[in-house]
């Protein structure tokens, strides 16, 4: 299981199967959420078993910025990344880390802790 811990506990959610979704998942269907603009953390603290029991396994945090693509001249980047996305080059089937579109984090970040 883990859980997912945005900005010091503004949004936090457990998850206990993949896909892990900061803004919860009933029945399976993702939900939306917002996230601020600018600096933002999200913290995974990850167990070995559901309901955040069993072994604590570690936690990752990364560091990442949300940039209104109305006014932003540069890229968004998620710490750590080798090659940054363009603002433009979001499609909003294929979300990637940060996409500033639409203001999530994608599965490709999950994918990459576990």
């Amino acid at each position: 299981s883990a859980r997912l811990d945005l900005n010091s506990g503004a949004v936090t959610q457990v998850e206990n199967f993949g896909a892990f979704s900061l803004f919860g998942d009933p029945g399976g269907d993702l939900q939306g959420g917002d996230i601020p603009l600018g600096e933002n953390v999200i913290t995974f603290d990850l167990f070995s078993e559901n309901r955040l029991q069993g072994d604590f396994l570690g936690s990752i945090s990364r560091n990442f910025t949300i940039v209104d693509p109305d006014t932003a001249t540069g890229i968004a980047t998620l710490a750590g990344a080798a090659e940054p996305e363009p603002l433009d080059a979001c499609p909003a089937d294929d979300l990637p880390d940060v996409c500033p579109d639409v203001g999530r984090i994608g599965a490709p970040l999950v994918d990459e802790l576990v």
